[in-house]
């Protein structure tokens, strides 16, 4: 089981065969919200599609990574990933759930951590602080952040 209060990852195991429900699940607290596996995706049945962003991404809770339930998660939303192996959701419709944080996506473009092409497009959408997602890139995101060099008015979050 895994468990998470607030968006703080906790982790528990206890296990009575008699009383289980399922193999693992997500438990959100102090809502008490719970995500388990479909017997479909305890067959592995369910095939999740990979695509570019959509217009809106999701950030699952690390209890629903921790899980191994976001595939179950896009399932359930109609979302897709956008990568293999990266736990990032999107659809092309606002997806309210408490198993993770919708963001609109105002531009999508691929990662070169040496260029960083970003810069100029932040600068253009007068993005002056940037919260920076790091799934599946090395570095250091404070280090990031500093060579964008950033002095909009506005603020964003980039993944």
């Amino acid at each position: 089981m895994r468990i998470a209060l607030g968006r703080d990852l906790k982790e528990a195991a206890a296990w009575s065969p008699a009383l289980a429900t399922a193999g693992t699940r997500a438990t959100l607290l102090p809502e008490g919200h719970t995500l388990t596996p479909t017997r479909a995706y305890e067959r592995h049945e369910v095939d999740v599609e990979v695509r570019a962003p959509g217009e809106y991404l999701l950030d699952p809770d690390p209890v629903v990574t921790r899980a191994g339930l976001v595939a179950e998660l896009a399932r359930e939303l109609g979302a897709w990933k956008i990568d293999e192996r990266i736990a990032f959701l999107s659809a092309d419709t606002p997806m309210r759930t408490p198993f993770g944080r919708s963001l609109r996506v105002i531009d999508s473009a691929p990662w070169n951590q040496k260029q960083l092409p970003a810069s100029a497009r932040l600068c253009e959408l007068d993005i002056g602080a940037v919260d920076i997602r790091r799934r599946g890139l090395a570095g250091d995101v404070d280090q990031l952040r500093k060579r964008l060099k950033l002095s909009g008015a506005r603020r964003a979050t980039s993944s």
